[in-house]
């Protein structure tokens, strides 16, 4: 008997339809912005660019008249890196990413990329010798279209088409040859006739987003980012030749510290597949600056150290490390002055809204939420199966808190003497990771519980991080006399260290923990 005919019936859910899901999830403002930055620095581009375009350019000579629509007011995205075949892959899945496997990777292509579809309706780039233009209800193509413009010669029978682009690429031979970067246009949604979001996006909300990201965020994106150097914001006004720049955020001492920001994402894929047990660490001094229009700022120096624990005791506890790209990666960093007021954030290469209870910011490959707002934690999956996907999330998160930034505090201290060698005592223990009662709340609070615990647990007796009240040397438990709480003195205490005995001057936090910790028999009042 022959197979029967039937009808077909399956699931027809248009790209907009899954677009404005996706949007669901990811908040609009700046965090556009930082998806975007995230994709340039995973495409290694030492300099991302944002300029507000309030130019309306002629429809004369478009691939189709339809298209004039797209000739208004546009966010320009430009970077120094040129798209490569995963790249252009990635855009097509709306839900997977070829960057899942790519361990020297932050983010997931194509995923946080349509947090773009906020503002527009029908993103295009050109990078290399290509040109796309993407069409999720097409209108005009079938989705989207590619163009090789430098062989098809586009520029010269379209030139309309081509015009939001020339004054950005600013180079002699404009279309005639493969562009050394990526330029994305973003227009501005100017009608409520979309399928994927009814907002109407005016140039002064970029232009306020552009205002609240060098506010609230711009050094901050620099701190674990692996190759972005500056960040600047410009205005190309209306009639305009040239951009005008409103803002800029740069890493001064790139050349000094280029090598170190990259180097641990740059070794992970090898270490991934080597038999050789150990870990890598890296740590400097960065010094930013930020400037607005013509005035520049002073500038603000961090101490930012990046920890790569041994990726074969991490496999020991998560087998699957490579299918969930799980990657025992960390890092701190803290600004070296004016840090009374500091409040550090969380970070997962990019600050999250996530605010920690003490002055230093801590980055980790965390698992997540996929809008970046928040971690897995383990509240939210009490009645999972054990290997669920979400209990193992929330489980490298623990595994994380617990087990590699702890043993990264530790050489962060170790750095102290180095970096800022004539520290103050009150100022030293600024940099341990002491939580406030009552400082934390929400589910970093679960994290942070036992941090300080477990930091001290990971030191050795021999560590050199500790201070005298008057003295300059720094001490160890080995070779220094903990002031007891129930008998301190500080005039005693000032006696003694001015004649050369070694006081350790800490705090009681840190004393309660040492009590506590496997260097009890050692410690000594």
């Amino acid at each position: 008997m022959d197979f029967p005919l039937g009808e077909d019936f399956k699931p027809k859910e248009p790209y907009t339809s899954r677009l404005r899901k996706i949007l669901e999830e990811y908040p609009d403002g700046s965090q556009i912005l930082r998806e975007i930055l995230q994709n340039s620095d995973d495409a290694q581009s030492t300099e991302q660019i944002f300029i507000l375009d309030f130019n309306k350019y002629p429809s004369n000579k478009l691939f189709k008249p339809q298209l004039n629509r797209y000739q208004g007011p546009a966010l320009i995205s430009k970077n120094t890196a040129i798209f490569e075949e995963d790249d252009f892959k990635s855009l097509l899945n709306l839900a997977d990413s070829k960057k899942r496997k790519k361990f020297d990777k932050i983010g997931v292509m194509g995923i946080g990329f349509n947090s773009i579809y906020h503002i527009t309706d029908s993103p295009s780039f050109i990078t290399g010798n290509k040109y796309v233009i993407l069409d999720p209800h097409e209108r005009h193509f079938n989705g989207g279209i590619q163009f090789d413009f430098v062989r098809q010669k586009l520029a010269e029978g379209f030139p309309d088409q081509f015009a939001p682009f020339k004054k950005i690429l600013r180079c002699n031979r404009p279309f005639k040859e493969p562009f050394k970067g990526t330029i994305f246009r973003y227009p501005l949604r100017d009608s409520t006739d979309s399928d994927i979001s009814n907002k109407v996006y005016k140039p002064k909300e970029i232009l306020d987003m552009f205002r609240k990201f060098y506010e609230h965020e711009s050094i901050n994106c620099l701190l674990f980012l692996k190759y972005i150097e500056c960040i600047s914001f410009y205005v190309l006004r209306k009639g305009a030749d040239e951009p005008e720049l409103l803002y800029k955020i740069r890493l001064e001492n790139a050349d000094q510290v280029r090598k170190q920001r990259c180097l641990i994402s740059e070794s992970i894929a090898a270490m991934m597949n080597s038999t050789n047990s150990k870990e890598l660490v890296t740590s400097y001094v960065a010094s930013f600056y930020r400037q607005k229009g013509d005035i520049k700022e002073p500038n603000s120096e961090w101490l930012i150290l990046n920890y790569l624990d041994d990726l074969l005791d991490t496999k020991k506890n998560f087998s699957k490390i490579d299918l969930y790209k799980f990657i025992p990666n960390v890092g701190l960093a803290v600004p070296l002055k004016d840090f009374k007021n500091v409040i550090g954030r969380l970070f997962c290469f990019l600050p999250l809204p996530i605010y920690m209870p003490f002055p230093v910011s801590v980055h980790g490959y965390f698992a997540v939420s996929t809008n970046r707002r928040s971690l897995w934690s383990p509240i939210e999956n009490e009645d999972l199966a054990d290997d669920a996907l979400a209990r193992i999330k929330a489980k490298w998160n623990q595994y994380l808190f617990e087990n590699v930034l702890p043993k990264a505090w530790v050489k962060f201290l170790h750095e102290l003497p180095h970096k800022v060698p004539n520290i103050q005592s009150d100022d030293l223990y600024k940099f341990w990771p002491i939580v406030k009662e009552g400082g934390t709340s929400g589910n970093i609070g679960i994290f942070c519980k036992d941090f300080l615990q477990n930091v001290t647990n990971c030191l050795n007796i021999e560590d050199r991080v500790f201070k005298g009240p008057f003295c300059d040397n720094w001490l160890s438990l080995s070779d220094g006399y903990l002031e007891d709480e129930k008998l301190f003195n500080f005039n005693i205490s000032k006696i003694i260290a001015n004649i050369g005995f070694p006081v350790i001057s800490t705090l009681y936090p840190i004393i309660r923990v040492l009590k506590n910790s496997k260097h009890q028999e050692s410690l000594k009042f």
